[in-house]
């Protein structure tokens, strides 16, 4: 009974502590929690409204108030930064993503975390104007908010160690189930569990190409960026008499819109129905490798900090080089004097993989025009139209094209045999279907320019069926799975695995008029039928 007496009395003065606790703070404390309160009212009323919206759970919203309440009133200036901070930061990326694109972090998180992965500074310093007003001003009330929650340090000793346990167990669960799960399938997509098992198949893995010897002596392929083959295509028509022997290339398609699930299909012999991060085998750089070639790979960007199936690729190339320190409106006519600095070394036989900037978005960033800084300035206060994003794409094309045929016209002009492939890796919408960018719904995301030119040495010594295959294809419907095996057979380069129902040269429409599958966002369509 005694017992019974005491516990009722230690629970009242729990209470009664809990109580009086708050009484006991100076007016700079009741401020600075004062902010805090604040805070958690703005960002309780903003989670609430968007809830449906981005399809957040009634329990996810409940459990993330709760430890929020309890990490305002009782965590010290670190700690309560530590756990609202990356709230903030989530909530704001879920309205973004929902008033730019439609999406939210649950629809999208998988596609975002390998985005993340594979970009750079100066994408995100591009990409920074996109924000809109209602995230800014949410990430703005908070700066502003920071510096007074500093004022505020909870002094927990007259609380008692289970209500102390209650708070922190309270705080940890809503942060592990509450709105930071929803981040999972970002973190997820950067942490695969299968990288592993597939790098010690990447690692163990060769070609084994056959003794004999190649035909083109320097191999080049020319990554574009968002080229979309309604522009380039009029846009490259004026340089095309040039080159007597280029075949281009009418109805080739990307099945992916984005560059990290692209290039693995240009360079490896990856598939699209492979959904897989990375790939069990290596790449065309370890296939010329054996093949006794040196090989390069020309970026505009330091791709040794990514971490992605990108970069596993481009590691594989003997050389690297970044031929722009800082992105500019004329970076890729950088290319030019590296790629002659290259093409002059000794090395008999050479590979040349180089990946352009082209006309990835900003559009209005990808080609010299005058008081461009104050024009992007203005912009960025602009919503963007149809009509100004295709003005500037057209000009950006128009650029790109210029300096892909002062490529073509350097390896053309080489008195060795030689070979230049040329393929965007994607296209991209620009309001085709009412929006801009994404979803990337529309076949303009996928419908690519691709050209293949001989020059006149290697054309001397190409089988004229190989050609005649080529000239068929061009106006036949093809996807980038045909690239990897049609480059290493124009280049006199054979295998034991080689698939030959992928090699251009060997027949025609290999399609034969089925429709060709495009995969977007969670999304499967047939590119037919966009």
């Amino acid at each position: 009974m005694r017992a019974a007496t005491d516990e009722r009395q230690k629970n009242m003065n729990s209470k009664k502590t809990l109580k009086s606790y708050f009484f006991s703070l100076n007016s700079k404390e009741r401020f600075s929690l004062g902010i805090r309160i604040l805070l958690l009212l703005s960002y309780s009323a903003i989670l609430m409204v968007m809830r449906c919206d981005i399809g957040l759970t009634i329990y996810d919203t409940y459990i993330t108030i709760i430890g929020m309440i309890a990490a305002a009133l009782f965590f010290g200036p670190v700690l309560f930064s530590i756990v609202f901070c990356p709230l903030v930061l989530i909530l704001a990326i879920e309205t973004h993503l929902f008033f730019t694109y439609g999406y939210s972090l649950l629809s999208f998180g998988a596609q975002l975390g390998r985005l993340i992965s594979d970009t750079n500074k100066a994408e995100i310093l591009e990409y920074i104007p996109k924000l809109g007003m209602p995230e800014v001003t949410m990430l703005a009330l908070f700066v502003l908010c920071l510096p007074g929650l500093f004022f505020y340090k909870p002094k927990m000793t007259g609380i008692s160690k289970l209500w102390k346990s209650a708070i922190f167990i309270t705080v940890f669960l809503s942060c592990a189930f509450g709105c930071v799960s929803r981040t999972r399938l970002m973190f997820l997509s950067i942490f695969s569990s299968e990288r592993a098992d597939i790098l010690a198949k990447v690692n163990a893995f060769h070609f084994f190409p056959y003794k004999q010897k190649t035909k083109a002596d320097t191999v080049v392929l020319l990554i574009g960026e968002s080229h979309r083959q309604a522009e380039f295509s009029p846009a490259f028509d004026k340089y095309a008499s040039r080159f007597p022997f280029l075949y281009r290339f009418s109805d080739m398609i990307s099945q992916y819109p984005g560059t990290i699930d692209s290039i693995p299909m240009i360079l490896s012999r990856k598939k699209a129905t492979d959904h897989m991060p990375f790939f069990h085998e290596k790449s065309i750089f370890s296939l010329f490798k054996e093949a006794g070639y040196e090989t390069y790979f020309v970026h505009y960007v330091n791709t040794s900090s990514e971490k992605n199936e990108l970069s596993l690729i481009y590691r594989e190339a003997d050389n690297f080089i970044q031929y722009e320190k800082n992105i500019t409106a004329e970076t890729d006519k950088k290319i030019l004097p590296v790629l002659d600095e290259i093409l002059s070394k000794p090395a008999a036989k050479k590979l040349i993989v180089i990946k352009m900037i082209g006309a990835h978005v900003s559009f209005a960033n990808r080609y010299p025009r005058s008081n461009a800084f104050f024009k992007n300035v203005i912009a960025a206060f602009k919503k963007p139209t149809k009509e100004k994003e295709l003005y500037h794409y057209n000009n950006a094309i128009s650029y790109s094209a210029e300096i892909i045929a002062d490529i073509m016209t350097k390896i053309n002009n080489r008195k060795e045999p030689s070979l230049l492939f040329f393929s965007s890796d994607h296209g991209i919408c620009i309001f085709d279907k009412g929006s801009f960018h994404l979803p990337p719904n529309c076949q303009n995301a996928f419908h690519i320019p691709a050209m293949i030119l001989l020059n006149p040495a290697l054309n001397k010594i190409t089988k004229q069926t190989a050609k005649d295959n080529l000239a068929c294809n061009t106006d036949k419907p093809l996807t980038e799975e045909y690239d990897f095996e049609t480059i290493a057979t124009l280049a006199g380069i054979t295998y034991p695995a080689a698939d030959k129902k992928y090699d251009l040269t060997q027949h025609c429409n290999p399609l034969k008029g089925k429709k060709r599958p495009v995969y977007f966002i969670n999304e499967t369509a047939l590119y037919e039928d966009l």
